[in-house]
């Protein structure tokens, strides 16, 4: 039976060992052993601790230098590119996957998780912007999701990937306002009709779309975000449309001022996120996708009532923090053993 109350007990080796193979990257017996003493609610609380980092960038080898001499040019952001080294992207993957490997939590495989809907390509922008986007990821990971839709909208290397970029008050390109909408946050669900969907019409991807309009990407990292501190894009007021708009009935016809200043592009976007997030479906969406990607991929009616439902209750009350809402996900005795979500599989398959 579907449910999210909290497995009782110490969590043994069975439990243990499903759970850090659903959660970390770091699985082995001497961790199993660590979780398997202790009950769900303290390995999970364990998975979700906020961990350091081995190496805070990637660093390669130097050609003028010895090979022990190891050199970083990421950070400090203002460090231009070595000489003859126009092409590390791998020094980047290869950073990020030895910090995985190296994580004893659950952050890289929940960085992983928003990769999978909230993609760019190191090929968009270069290695400088893709590591801070991984940057960006890991910053988010088990922090507030809305604050991290809000954040990756004026990500450099999404602002190119999905074409923001050339998003103009004269042009305008609904390429990232449909992905924001569909894959990033609300979801399409059912088609109702020619250009209307249950969370919302293509009016409203027309609308966003001129909200979105004037964020330009920065190719020097000299604009930076005041709270993460990471290198993102600018705002471009004379390629914005400045024009007042009012978004369907999906969103309660809700008016968002244009905005004047380039100070008030933000208070704009602002706006339209906060618009976006005051809509339920925005939850039961995240927390389908977090079923999916720890679980299981069928949804039937029990699990739809029993699991996501609250799920999704707990996280708009907690205003889109994660970490409570894995808490409650990762602990609960339908989540603990492989045999209950066999079990699960099979009676939502049938």
């Amino acid at each position: 039976m579907a449910s999210l109350l909290p497995l009782s007990g110490i969590l043994g080796h069975r439990s243990a060992a499903h759970l850090l193979r659903r959660t970390s990257f770091r699985y082995n017996k001497e961790k199993v052993d660590q979780l398997a003493s202790i009950t769900a609610a303290e390995a999970v609380a364990a998975l979700l601790a906020p961990q350091p980092l081995q190496m805070d960038q990637p660093v390669y080898d130097n050609p003028n230098t010895p090979v022990i001499e190891n050199t970083a040019w990421l950070l400090p952001t203002n460090l231009p590119l070595p000489d003859g080294q126009l092409n590390l992207r791998r020094y980047v993957a290869g950073w990020w996957l030895h910090e995985a490997l190296h994580d004893p939590g659950i952050t890289h495989r929940m960085a992983l998780f928003f990769h999978q809907f909230m993609a760019v390509s190191i090929l968009a922008y270069g290695n400088q912007h893709y590591f801070d986007y991984l940057r960006l990821l890991r910053w988010g990971a088990l922090g507030n999701f809305k604050k991290l839709a809000l954040k990756m909208v004026t990500d450099n290397s999404m602002l190119l990937y999905l074409n923001n970029h050339d998003n103009l008050k004269y042009n305008p390109n609904e390429n990232f306002a449909r992905e924001f909408f569909e894959l990033f946050t609300i979801g399409k669900g059912p088609q109702l009709g020619p250009g209307d969907y249950t969370n919302y019409t293509e009016d409203d991807i027309a609308l966003a779309a001129r909200v979105f309009t004037g964020f330009r990407a920065r190719g020097p990292r000299d604009h930076y975000d005041p709270e993460t501190g990471i290198p993102r894009g600018r705002t471009v007021l004379s390629e914005h449309d400045t024009k007042d708009k009012v978004f369907s009935a999906k969103f309660q016809n809700t008016l968002i001022s244009g905005a004047k200043t380039a100070e008030d592009m933000w208070l704009e976007l602002e706006a339209l996120v906060d618009m976006v997030f005051a809509q339920e479906a925005t939850a039961s969406t995240f927390c389908r996708r977090l079923y999916r990607w720890f679980v299981g991929k069928k949804i039937n009616a029990e699990i739809e009532n029993d699991i996501i439902a609250p799920l999704a209750a707990a996280f708009r009350s907690g205003n889109y923090e994660i970490r409570p809402v894995l808490q409650l996900l990762l602990k609960a005795g339908t989540f603990s053993t492989p045999t209950t979500q066999t079990a699960r599989m099979k009676s939502s398959a049938t």
